[in-house]
């Protein structure tokens, strides 16, 4: 049993990268590029979120993320650069709203959580739209990128590609710009504030 659980894990990553390299083609004959690398593909979400906090935490300029998903341990670490003066732009994902609100009112439950998300969605420098995601994407700095590839059945994570390119970081925070603008206030974060000014009276 355990050689046939490593064998389908082997093969699982192996499809992995093999689909990571097939988006990474069509993304170069997209944008007129050539020769890019994924630095990593994660096919485990742990890793994957492991890898996001650290690239986050050196991040200086800039930090645009559209999300299907709401983790804590990302808006921690998101509160702590944008304490330092880093903008943020975030697009939550719309059609998402009941899980969200789920998810939100299970951080509400815990006053630690529930101050982490006061301070953070309340900062000036962090901006949140809602708007239809249909997979995670993030730009840092306008240079690393990540990438994440669904199941469009099933709307399920498959697996995340992130590599560091200029030319696709800026394609991708045009792409980033293009449905930002149109997007709306975040209602369940408006809520949230709603919530924080009545208590604050």
């Amino acid at each position: 049993n355990e050689e046939v659980s490593e064998l389908s894990n082997y093969l699982y990553d192996a499809y992995s990268f093999k689909l990571a390299n097939e988006l990474l083609k069509n993304i170069e004959r997209i944008v007129g590029v050539s020769n890019l690398e994924p630095i990593r593909v994660y096919t485990e979400w742990e890793s994957l979120i492991g890898s996001l906090i650290t690239r986050l935490e050196s991040a200086k300029y800039e930090v645009k993320l559209a999300s299907r998903y709401i983790d804590v341990r990302v808006i921690k670490t998101l509160y702590e650069i944008a304490k330092k003066g880093v903008p943020i732009y975030m697009i939550t994902n719309k059609e998402n709203d009941p899980e969200r609100v789920k998810q939100y009112l299970g951080l509400l439950s815990n006053e630690e959580l529930k101050a982490l998300a006061t301070k953070f969605y309340t900062l000036p420098n962090v901006n949140v739209r809602s708007y239809y995601v249909p997979y995670s994407f993030i730009i840092i700095d306008v240079e690393d990128v990540g990438v994440e590839v669904i199941d469009s059945s099933r709307k399920s994570f498959i697996f995340g590609v992130h590599f560091k390119s200029p030319i696709i970081a800026s394609k991708l925070s045009e792409h980033f710009n293009r449905i930002y603008e149109p997007a709306e206030s975040d209602r369940v974060i408006e809520s949230l504030k709603e919530e924080v000014k009545r208590e604050w009276v």
